[in-house]
Formats: structure tokens, sequence, C-alpha cells
């Protein structure tokens, strides 16, 4: 089957682009990588996708430093879904397959706001594959949302499961990208149970963390007060704060900041590990 009429098999009729099918756990994911450097898991954010604006400018701007695989997880854009529910935990589950079907022992770690959050569970219970992590738009707690988010991520997934249109656009934005009505439902379905429950780690559970760590504190985003970032930064043994006021939840305008930022940390783990 080539890929055209993979990705059809699998919910999506956008254009094809240069990337390609792998076999991880239970389902057909769609992987791309670019750039030259130590490799680089790019984990996108929930509803996200490989050819967003958002994950093309951090993919560009990653691959200065890093071979950046970036895929789309279970479920989203032009992967399949396998079976059972979407969490983060399996997530960083398909993650780490992922490594094992690249012949990776270990990767550098950039994620978004849902990448994040399997971030976290990479580095509570995979620390051992991970090279270095950055957090970028991301909650620990569902405490930490204002107000306006813990409706939002409640509401949203409900949303578009019950194929209605949202005040974003969302909607309309994936099926224009290529994904069919009925696959937004079906996602909308998989993250609603995950977004109405977790994150759920604690404070004193970050301070359990080994790796190095790069927190970004976006300081003028939409969804968590920039308080709870630095309070991440602060638990986190082995973290560094990276201080962007200006920065909302959409990664992209600072992609490069945040590439040089994780570019610089990799560097100083790369020299600590191998001389």
């Amino acid at each position: 089957m080539d890929t055209k009429d993979m990705q059809a098999s699998l919910g999506f009729e956008g254009p094809v682009r240069e990337g390609q099918y792998l076999r991880v756990d239970d389902f057909d994911m769609w992987v791309e990588n670019s750039g030259d450097g130590p490799p680089l898991l790019m984990l996108n954010g929930g509803f996200g996708q490989t050819d967003m604006p958002a994950a093309t400018a951090l993919a560009k701007a990653y691959g200065e430093h890093f071979t950046v695989y970036a895929f789309d997880a279970r479920g989203h854009g032009r992967s399949g879904f396998g079976a059972g529910l979407i969490t983060y935990a399996r997530e960083a589950a398909d993650a780490v397959a992922l490594l094992d079907v690249l012949g990776l022992e270990d990767a550098h770690i950039y994620g978004h706001s849902d990448g994040g959050c399997v971030s976290l569970h990479l580095l509570f219970d995979y620390p051992h594959r991970i090279r270095t992590s950055t957090l970028s738009g991301t909650p620990y707690h569902q405490d930490v949302y204002n107000e306006m988010a813990k409706g939002f991520v409640k509401e949203f997934p409900k949303t578009l499961a019950a194929g209605e249109q949202d005040e974003m656009g969302f909607q309309d934005m994936l099926q224009n990208l290529g994904m069919t009505p009925g696959k937004i439902r079906r996602l909308g379905e998989g993250l609603a149970r995950g977004w109405s429950t977790t994150p759920n780690f604690r404070l004193e559970m970050l301070t359990e963390f080994k790796n190095p760590v790069l927190v970004i504190e976006a300081g003028a985003d939409q969804f968590i007060d920039v308080k709870h970032f630095t309070e991440m930064t602060e638990a986190i043994p082995n973290a560094t704060g990276l201080s962007l006021p200006e920065m909302t939840h959409d990664p992209a305008p600072f992609a490069e900041e945040a590439a040089r930022g994780t570019a610089l940390q990799a560097q100083t783990y790369e020299k600590e590990q191998h001389g």
C-alpha cells in the first residue's frame, strides 16, 4: 500500500508529505525526520500534527541543532489509533516504542502542551531513555490551569467528539489539513477522558526527576500563569528556566529561542557524557 492509500485508510485525506509509516506497538505512526545532530523526539500538542504551522516552525528551528524525529501521536493527523484509550502515559510508552523501532537507545525530548505532559511521564517512568527534556506550555497538574482553561479542557474535546463547530475554528482547520470528520470525532472522544482527568503530577513527584530539564517559562500563556512554570523549574533538581515573557501558548514565534536553549543544554549533556 502506498503512502496516499495508507493515510486514506487511516482517515486522512490531505496531501502526501515526505516521511514514512512505522509500525509502533499496535498502530501505524507517521514519522518525519530532518536536520542533523543528536537525536530529538518532537512531541506536539493535543490535536496537533506534523504539518501544522507551529510544528513546522519547531522542526525547522530544532533541525539546525538536532536530527529531529517529528511524528503524529496516536490518533492524530496521519497516524492510526490502535485499540483502547489515548492517555499521556500511553503516549509516553508509544514514544519509547518509537525509539525502539528507530534503533535509538535514548534521545533528547521536546514536548509542547500535551507533548509536555507526555514528557513528564517519560521523565518519571523512562528516565533511562531520555538524554534531556524541554517542557513547553506544560501543566504538571490540572489545578494549575486558570478558570478559562479548566472549562476549555473539559468541553473542547467533547465539542469535536460531537462533530460540532468550535469557537476557534479548530475543526475546520483539522479538516482543511486532511483529517476526515469521522477521525476528528474519534480523536475528540479519545482525548476527552484524558483531558478531563490529567495531568496529575504533584510538585514533590517532580523532585524525583534526574534528567536535565529545560522549562520554558512563557509569560503570556493563555492557560497557565507563569508562576506555575517557575514552580516546575524550582522543583526539578536538574532544571533550568528559559524566561520568555512575551510567549503565549503558541510556541512558533519563539521556536528559535527554544531550540537554542535546548541545544545549549544538550551540548552540556553530551560533553559530560562523552567528554
